[in-house]
């Protein structure tokens, strides 16, 4: 399915950190300004499907006492984590030492649930200014978490579905149950005329882009008369016929009554967050289309997020998902990449390092998924490693991917 829309952010929420304090997370700022600044990225891996299919490898309490060590190990002075799910969120704010050595940008699972079931957020030692995290174009409602060190942008993403990871070309199904998956969504309207549509689609086939657009959307193709149609969604639940309630896209919880995803707006008032998708629907013929369609969502999120920080000095670090090699480096060509592949491919994802990798794909994978990269010389780096290369125990490793550190100074 292609996504005809313009590179800009759906949506711009302002945020803020908060500190573990007379027993109570807080809203408070963080004072601290340094010059050498150890910044590391980290996928942590925590999608809910996989809870489900391997509780063994996903167990948060041996992952996240693995990840807490490595911060011991290494002290990264900020922490752009990617896939923290609601498991992995109250693991961090529950832990002894992020209390006592960290600031958050997180305190509930509002925001972990808004986006497939996944957020990103920032852990961090150091003052963060202006922290604002952006919507992504997507069908995965991609988000790009922002901030300003000592007067440089830093913004980290997942590019799948900033910090940032780009969209990995997964299916968008969220929630599987037996072998149903299911999508929530509410359309409100299609090309400016307001629809009645409960926005519970089911899949029952292999949970890819095409059949979700074949799907959710084949219907009112046929009845517009167009293959191109406008789409505002809100975010919500939809309950099973046995009225439980889950999230928007994550983990299955009982609640009393559908839950619309709402937002303070700039005025502090609370708002269901409208996004408009101008779509075209294609049904992909084979792997080699799928792949081109996904290299245009990250392109069009790369773009995006370039718009954001338009001409100021900025980072971005994060789970690219896409490596060396591919069409959307062109995008970030006046970009500096401080790995030298050259000397080390630097990869982020190894099947012959990290078993438990293996064991979850059954198919070995090399590659350079994770980096940092800067736009000006006001930045130097020192040096670069890759940190959480070692099993924990039981062939259980803290995540899929291994952690990036960079230190800096500004």
């Amino acid at each position: 399915m292609n996504i005809k829309i313009e590179p800009k952010y759906l949506y711009k929420i302002d945020l803020d950190l908060h500190k573990f304090v007379n027993g109570k997370w807080k809203k408070k700022e963080c004072s601290k300004v340094k010059e050498n600044i150890k910044i590391l990225t980290y996928n942590l891996w925590g999608t809910y499907k996989d809870k489900l299919l391997n509780p063994k490898y996903y167990n948060i309490n041996i992952r996240g006492n693995g990840f807490i060590k490595l911060l011991n190990k290494f002290n990264p002075d900020v922490c752009c984590l990617q896939e923290v799910s609601k498991d992995w969120l109250k693991f961090l704010l529950k832990s002894e030492y992020i209390r006592k050595h960290y600031f958050i940008t997180d305190i509930n699972s509002n925001r972990v649930f808004m986006h497939y079931g996944l957020d990103n957020i920032f852990l961090t030692k150091i003052k963060l200014d202006d922290i604002v995290v952006y919507g992504l174009p997507s069908m995965q409602m991609d988000s790009f978490l922002t901030c300003n060190i000592n007067g440089i942008n830093l913004g980290t993403f997942q590019l799948h579905s900033g910090t940032f990871q780009l969209h990995s070309g997964g299916g968008y199904a969220d929630f599987k149950k037996g072998n149903d998956f299911y999508r929530y969504f509410k359309i409100i309207s299609v090309n400016n005329k307001k629809i009645d549509d409960d926005g519970r689609y089911k899949i029952t086939k292999k949970a890819s882009p095409s059949f979700v657009a074949r799907k959710a959307f084949s219907q009112l193709t046929k009845k517009y008369k167009s293959n191109k149609l406008v789409f505002v969604i809100k975010e919500t639940t939809k309950g099973s016929s046995k009225k439980e309630y889950g999230p928007y896209l994550g983990e299955k919880i009982k609640l009393k009554k559908p839950l619309t995803i709402k937002y303070k707006d700039e005025n502090g008032i609370n708002k269901p967050i409208l996004i408009k998708y101008e779509t075209t629907v294609k049904l992909v013929k084979d792997d080699k289309e799928k792949n081109c369609v996904y290299t245009d969502f990250r392109k069009l999120q790369l773009q995006t997020i370039l718009n954001i920080f338009e001409n100021d000095d900025f980072m971005i670090t994060g789970d690219f998902n896409f490596t060396d090699g591919d069409e959307e480096n062109k995008l970030l060509k006046k970009l500096k990449d401080p790995w030298n592949i050259k000397k080390n491919p630097g990869f982020t994802e190894d099947t012959y390092i990290n078993k438990m990798r293996f064991n979850l794909k059954g198919k070995h994978k090399q590659v350079r998924f994770d980096k940092f990269m800067y736009n000006k010389n006001k930045i130097k780096v020192i040096k670069q490693n890759i940190i959480g290369k070692e099993e924990i125990k039981d062939g259980i490793w803290v995540s899929d991917h291994f952690g990036l550190l960079t230190e800096i100074k500004i």
